[in-house]
């Protein structure tokens, strides 16, 4: 039987980690475990909008790419992590042409973005961002 206070302790760790922690400690070794390919952290000033970029191959051996957009804590339509700005940053992700971490020579583009955050996002925000991504394919992790 689960110990309700071991797993109220990891929850209360996870929602607690900044940014940077949730990035390195968590999603990059998970991406990798899972079978991730071309981990990269790309977070940062010359960013284009992804925070870890990885890559996966479908049984033809063609690349899908991907990244995720990591924000620690809440998101609301307003205040520290502005729905807005989340969603100008995963537009650039989606919009922006980036080197290949494949083979360093290509031009690729991203075709899925995850959006991964900490804390918990309000209905103003949730529907802002649906309408927003009406005609993507997202996927949101919290």
């Amino acid at each position: 039987m689960d110990n309700p206070s071991k797993n109220q302790d990891i929850k209360t760790q996870v929602i607690e980690l900044l940014e940077d922690d949730l990035r390195i400690k968590i999603v990059m070794p998970l991406v990798q475990s899972l079978g991730g390919e071309f981990v990269e952290d790309r977070h940062g000033s010359d960013e284009n909008g992804i925070d870890v970029y990885f890559c996966s191959q479908n049984i033809l051996g063609d690349y899908r790419h991907c990244c995720f957009v990591i924000k620690a804590g809440s998101i609301t339509k307003s205040g520290k992590n502005n729905i807005r700005n989340v969603f100008h940053q995963i537009d650039e992700a989606i919009e922006s042409t980036i080197l290949s971490p494949i083979d360093h020579k290509s031009s690729v583009q991203i075709e899925e973005v995850i959006l991964l955050f900490n804390g918990k996002m309000n209905e103003p925000a949730k529907e802002y961002l649906k309408t927003k991504l009406r005609n993507y394919k997202y996927s949101i992790l919290k």
